[in-house]
């Protein structure tokens, strides 16, 4: 299989910098108690390995043509070395959260090798109550967080660990394109950019229209835009460094929230976060007058790239939200946060869900990279205001248990890349009726994100006992 990348995919390839690595990550925790055998590094090798022929994305290899003219195509190479891939690792005992989390920012912060298929895995042990914990690490430009929901599902058994598979026969797989190939398809490429400019800026100015009737027409007011939001110690120009922290919160609870106040589920996770970084900003006595704004991912559907059950890449567009963080009753809050992202549906469907993608297709990834590059390396992101103040994703995970050779999945939490100016990205998985919440930031701006994970269970408890005090009120 040899497949060209989309312009968003290509762009996170070429925007990535030392300071900006564009993969994603994860922290998975394991209950080996539950395998009918010791459960070590060997069993997850060894289930990966029976499992290539279903994960593709583990077998691809990036080749990308000089100067970013062109887009890059995936070559499905399959005779991959694992023992270049996965690792053992530890934490010292006891192996705390905070230690499981420090490695996962030390291991986060270094870029992906090209030179081979891009994602890594750590079998890491020495955690508290004998658990262990796998640390992923993918690139952005080979699958989004959707995408990693549909490869937890490839990865794991569902509820019982399946039969011991035998890892398929080796197969030398494709081999990575010539350069006159990849030139060549580089060349094709550029030739297309004046028409698919001219189509794109046809599109623009009906999306113009649209948004500009929605805006005129009442929308305006509870709509969130870029660059509106204030700028805090979250935003600035981004280190090398990462740091790391996850929570956990009941899925319950937040549907009781939901369904008490009509919100969506999302509404009530963007409630969470806004108190917890209102919490966070007040302690530091940073709280702006005006409300922080977030980026919220929204899947975008229709877009063919399933190969194999999994799906590559990224299908996904950007909402702007605000999270009302100058409302100081929980409950108005969340309305209000409500009302917003409910305007920015409309709006984003005025805009056209695609737009975004079909921008990032009609010039060459390379020019879309430098200018991200440029302008990390010109110090802009600490003088200019920032798009957003935060990134946050709600991705909807495995309703039910997944095993790893017996292994019981305790937790899932996904950890998004970092984009210059916004130093915070919090992204949250539904799983088995929890949702996991992984923190990933910059630690010259957001030194202990602790302070933000640890204030999430207590902003969920707040609104429940908010919606329990209106009903019994009313």
């Amino acid at each position: 299989m040899t497949r060209r990348l989309s312009g968003l995919d290509s762009s996170f390839l070429y925007a990535e910098s030392s300071t900006m690595p564009l993969h994603g990550g994860s922290i998975t925790i394991l209950d080996p108690s539950t395998a009918p055998d010791d459960f070590g590094i060997d069993h997850v090798r060894r289930d990966i390995a029976a499992r290539l022929d279903r994960l593709v994305p583990f077998r691809l290899q990036v080749s990308a043509p000089a100067l970013g003219l062109g887009r890059p195509v995936w070559v499905d190479t399959r005779g991959i070395d694992l023992d270049r891939h996965i690792h053992a690792a530890a934490v010292p005992r006891p192996g705390t959260p905070r230690q499981l989390a420090d490695l996962a920012a030390e291991l986060f912060a270094r870029p992906l090798a090209r030179d081979r298929p891009l994602w890594q895995l750590w079998f890491v042990e020495g955690l508290e109550g004998g658990r262990v914990a796998l640390i992923w690490k993918a690139h952005h430009a080979l699958m989004g967080g959707v995408e990693v929901t549909n490869l937890l599902r490839l990865l794991y058994d569902i509820d019982v660990p399946v039969a011991e598979q035998e890892a398929p026969p080796s197969d030398p797989g494709e081999q990575l394109p010539s350069a006159l190939a990849v030139a060549a398809r580089a060349a094709v490429d550029v030739t297309g950019v004046p028409i698919r400019i001219a189509r794109l800026l046809g599109e623009s100015a009906l999306a113009a229209v649209r948004v500009s009737g929605f805006l005129l027409g009442g929308g305006r007011p509870a709509s969130t835009l870029p660059f509106a939001g204030p700028k805090t110690s979250l935003n600035g120009a981004l280190v090398a460094d990462r740091s790391c922290a996850f929570a956990s919160l009941s899925l319950d609870d937040v549907k009781t929230v939901k369904n008490a106040l009509g919100v969506k589920v999302n509404d009530v996770v963007l409630a969470v976060c806004s108190a917890a970084l209102r919490s966070y900003l007040e302690d530091r006595g940073e709280l702006p007058s005006r409300s922080l704004n977030a980026t919220v991912m929204a899947a975008v559907g229709g877009i063919a790239g399933a190969h194999g059950g999994a799906v590559l890449g990224n299908a996904t567009s950007i909402l702007g939200a605000t999270l009302a963080t100058d409302v100081a009753d929980p409950l108005d809050r969340l309305r209000r946060i409500s009302a917003s992202t409910q305007t920015a549906k409309v709006l984003h469907q005025a805009l056209g869900d695609r737009m975004v993608m079909r921008a990032a297709d009609a010039l060459p990834p390379g020019i879309l990279g430098a200018a991200m590059r440029a302008y990390g390396a010109t110090g802009l992101p600490s003088l200019l205001p920032p798009p957003f103040n935060a990134v946050i994703s709600n991705v909807p995970g495995p309703p039910v248990r997944l095993h790893s050779s017996g292994a019981r999945v305790v937790s899932c939490y996904l950890f998004g890349p970092l984009v210059q100016s916004v130093a915070l990205d919090i992204t949250v998985i539904s799983y088995a009726g929890s949702l996991d919440v992984g923190i990933a930031a910059s630690p010259n701006l957001v030194p202990d994100p602790w302070q933000i994970a640890d204030a999430m269970p207590a902003a969920l408890e707040s609104l429940v006992d908010a919606v329990a005090g209106e009903s019994h009120v009313v």
